[in-house]
């Protein structure tokens, strides 16, 4: 090529990458329809990547397959960089199969290419191909084709994904490939999921030694992952260390405060980030909220909503009037939680009314109870959990034949209860208590009639007159270890409130908050209801469904109702 051609394809590229930056796609492609129509003007692997760039964003699937053969004539597709950019662009806009199909076809494929296959891959949620692929790689993985791996697993949603992203990022440390800033964001979400507080604090320590750059985003994770692993101390140090704050990681701190009961806390940040002319969004008002009906604070609460839709002019969504209706019906105030309801933009949400069930339980309301569950039913009636807590409402009212034609409707329509399962963490070893056995309704697990008398005022088994067997179902469980071979069969039962309990060595121990990142050390002595934890690790105790109070600053048992049956 002569040099005043080379300088004129030196000037086309530059162009293309400046109208790609800029947007202007439709000019970018009419700049290479002209270059392409020069006779004097030979293609290079530097040219045709922007030019897909600008097809894809156009959503041009004719244009693409152009150039692909514009590729092969030109003896460009053994270019790496041209192959990835060709595998990428096909797999956003024409098909993950054709995509797979150019990857399979390129012969020279370097580690660029295999990071866009396996990304392609986790863009389309298939977690079984991306994982096909990645070990299948002939090439030493990136951090790239960890990190993309370990956000996919981390973000799975199933039983065992975040356990597996853990455990890929150490297989990544023994492999010599070290962890970055990406690496340990993809890693919050699994962190989270499993409470595994030993390991947020490995990443906390290995982020200071190895000088990880900190910015807004890890601050809020770091602050969010601390608190739901049940380490509010942790979470408070390091949004208080923080050199910049913004309304995410203001919004993560109120939420931590939230989740562990302490609304008093919650409204001071709300009112320093105030001070410091934040201006709160959406979210921040739903985590206020949050707080306030976790404590049951609901004129608090109320004062935030008007200062949410008045003051800032925001419009409250689903979500806030849902957050509404659960504070007023933890507050005992249940029917002005049902005017909210009727006042709602829109339909009610499932969350609204399940609060408001949940709450008829509590209090013993079964008119309103009626109207919650037939409107459930309606929106999920493959929920197993609304049946329950209806049938529960009846029991525990004395309707007995109203409770057994519940469970009727239930067989009816098929709805079956769906095996659960809970994490927690001890030391270094986790464990995993899973339902392997579920026991008709009206039964507890030795196949006797629920409907027995209840036991003696005094007893341990005595909780207000009511007996928590009766007006619960029982569940086999399993405690298993994720470190040890083996489990040891329990029995999971739940109780008049939704407590759910273990009997252990002849006592009972209660696990309905008993979430994952909390110590469990010993069964406490006062028998139903009640859980101990020691070494001063703060315990998830959800008062009346959510919020939380730590070990060290509540004396005694850690006894707590909980709405939601399941855990």
């Amino acid at each position: 090529m002569r040099p005043n051609n080379h300088r004129q394809l030196v000037a086309y590229t530059k162009l293309l990458a400046s109208e790609g930056k800029q947007g202007r796609h439709h000019q970018a492609l009419a700049l290479f329809s002209k270059m392409f129509a020069s006779p004097h003007i030979h293609l290079d692997p530097y040219v045709l990547p922007l030019v897909l760039k600008s097809a894809a964003a156009l959503r041009l699937p004719l244009f693409m397959r152009a150039i692909h053969a514009c590729a092969a004539k030109s003896g460009l597709l053994h270019s790496p960089h041209v192959s990835s950019s060709l595998v990428d662009c096909f797999g956003k806009c024409i098909s993950l199969a054709d995509a797979r199909k150019l990857f399979d076809d390129c012969s020279q494929r370097n580690v660029i290419v295999w990071n866009t296959m396996i990304s392609l891959y986790c863009r389309s949620n298939n977690l079984v191909g991306a994982l096909q692929l990645f070990g299948l790689m002939d090439v030493q993985p990136t951090e790239s084709s960890y990190n993309c791996i370990i956000a996919s697993l981390s973000e799975s949603g199933g039983a065992s994904g975040p356990s597996r992203a853990i455990e890929l990022c150490r297989k990544m440390q023994s492999a010599g490939t070290k962890p970055n800033l990406v690496t340990i964001l993809a890693l919050f979400p699994a962190v989270i999921a499993i409470g595994a507080s030993n390991f947020i604090k490995e990443i906390h320590g290995f982020a200071l030694r190895n000088l990880i750059h900190p910015n807004l985003h890890f601050g809020s994770g770091l602050v969010e992952a601390y608190a739901w692993c049940g380490c509010l101390s942790y979470a408070r140090n390091v949004f208080e260390q923080m050199e910049e704050r913004d309304v995410v990681s203001s919004t993560s701190m109120v939420s931590a405060y939230a989740l562990h009961g302490h609304a008093a806390s919650a409204m001071s940040v709300f009112k320093l980030m105030e001070l410091d002319s934040i201006w709160p969004d959406k979210i921040m008002f739903l985590s206020i909220l949050k707080a306030c009906s976790h404590s049951g604070l609901a004129d608090d609460a109320l004062k935030y909503f008007e200062v949410m839709t008045g003051v800032y002019g925001l419009v409250a969504s689903s979500e806030h009037y849902s957050c509404l209706v659960d504070l007023l019906s933890r507050a005992g105030r249940l029917k002005e939680a049902y005017e909210v309801i009727k006042g709602m933009p829109g339909n009610a949400t499932v969350k609204a009314w399940g609060a408001l069930l949940g709450a008829c339980r509590s209090y013993g309301e079964v008119g309103l109870a009626e109207i919650a569950a037939k409107e459930l039913f309606e929106i999920e009636p493959d929920n197993a959990g609304n049946f329950v807590l209806l049938a529960g409402i009846y029991a525990s009212a004395g309707k007995f034949e109203e409770a057994e034609r519940v469970r009727r409707l239930m067989e009816e329509r098929g709805v079956a209860l769906s095996g659960e399962f809970s994490e927690i963490q001890q030391g270094h070893l986790g464990y995993r208590m899973c339902t392997i056995v579920q026991r008709p309704m009206g039964q507890n697990c030795n196949g006797e009639s629920v409907h027995q008398p209840s036991p003696a005022q005094g007893s341990p088994a005595y909780r207000g007159g009511r007996d928590p067997v009766r007006d619960g179902i029982t569940i086999t469980m399993n405690l298993q270890s994720r470190s040890a071979p083996g489990f040891i069969e329990q029995e999971r039962r739940t109780g008049i409130n939704g407590t759910s309990y273990l009997l252990v060595d002849g006592r009972v121990a209660t696990v309905g908050y008993a979430t994952t990142g909390a110590a469990i050390d010993d069964v406490s002595e006062c028998g139903l209801w009640c859980l101990t934890a020691k070494r001063g690790k703060e315990a998830m105790t959800p008062d009346g469904g959510g919020s939380a109070q730590s070990a060290s600053e509540k004396e005694g048992c850690l006894s707590s109702p909980c709405i939601d049956p399941s855990f």
